[in-house]
């Protein structure tokens, strides 16, 4: 019986549906759509040949019917059976072993697929910078921009369009964080798994000077014990909120695990706010 086939990797699937994915794959390991290519003719082989299983021939049911005609035509069949599962059994392997070098290759290059979707991100954040500029210092909403007239009203435009880009490198940048085993940093102290933590934005890896711009962005607890909700100053819409993250100085970058690693040990350290023991004032 043929093995149970190896999971694909979950950076890979992403790739099906995400264009930027699957450029970056290819960029960055030139290999992986050949072995992607290979899986997937593998599984289109694996479904067509097992629609082809040989069918089971009539047992004989009486001893006239035991004739050398009936015994070849039977090891024919048997022959055909076992020709038939060593080719599902050739195809299993062809994908399992394209699986696994795609697993093995992206979870080697994972470091240098968050670095070049890194240097997308900084282009990006260029950009940005100069369409904010255009805008004119008093330019915070669409409605400000049409008011101001067409350059500040292109200016938006532009912005708006990177505020795709911007949605589409962050989803990139978090399924390699997240699907990559090789990747990992102290998740917790970037805001992950924190349920102070209520802004999706509100993390070190997408803004390094988010302490800074945000200082309780963890929430945490005032003189008196009591528990203090997170606040955030940036404005709920898209294209709004990179304008203010642009003129806030946020810091916005995509960082290598190793580049979070000095971020935070050059940086003070912050207790976590639910890690701080509560103190009553009377």
């Amino acid at each position: 019986m043929t093995a149970p086939l190896p999971p694909r990797h979950k950076v890979a699937i992403f790739a099906e549906s995400s264009p930027r994915m699957r450029k970056l794959l290819s960029e960055v390991i030139p290999e992986c759509p050949i072995l992607v290519a290979i899986s997937a003719r593998a599984r289109e082989l694996a479904v067509a040949t097992r629609g082809a299983t040989p069918a089971a021939a009539a047992w004989p049911t009486t001893v006239d019917e035991i004739s050398d005609e009936w015994m070849e035509a039977e090891v024919a069949r048997r022959r055909a059976v076992s020709d038939h599962e060593s080719r599902l059994a050739v195809i299993a392997d062809l994908e399992r072993n394209a699986r696994d070098e795609i697993y093995d290759l992206i979870e080697t290059r994972a470091t240098d697929l968050i670095a070049a979707l890194a240097a997308q991100f900084d282009d990006l954040v260029d950009r940005l910078a100069d369409a904010v500029a255009e805008l004119g210092e008093d330019v915070n909403t669409a409605a400000a921009a049409i008011a101001s007239g067409p350059l500040a009203t292109a200016a938006w435009k532009a912005i708006a369009d990177m505020a795709d880009e911007y949605a589409d490198i962050r989803a990139v940048q978090l399924r390699l964080y997240r699907g990559c085993t090789t990747i990992f940093f102290d998740e917790l102290r970037c805001g992950d798994q924190d349920p102070a933590v209520t802004s999706t934005e509100a993390r070190v890896y997408f803004h390094r000077h988010i302490a800074a711009i945000a200082p309780n962005w963890r929430g945490g607890r005032n003189d008196h014990g009591v528990i203090l909700d997170a606040t955030y100053p940036w404005p709920a819409d898209p294209v709004e909120r990179l304008v203010w993250f642009t003129r806030s100085d946020s810091g916005m970058w995509c960082p290598t695990p190793d580049e979070l690693r000095e971020h935070f040990t050059n940086s003070p350290a912050t207790p976590l706010p639910h890690l701080i023991a509560q103190q009553v004032v009377g």
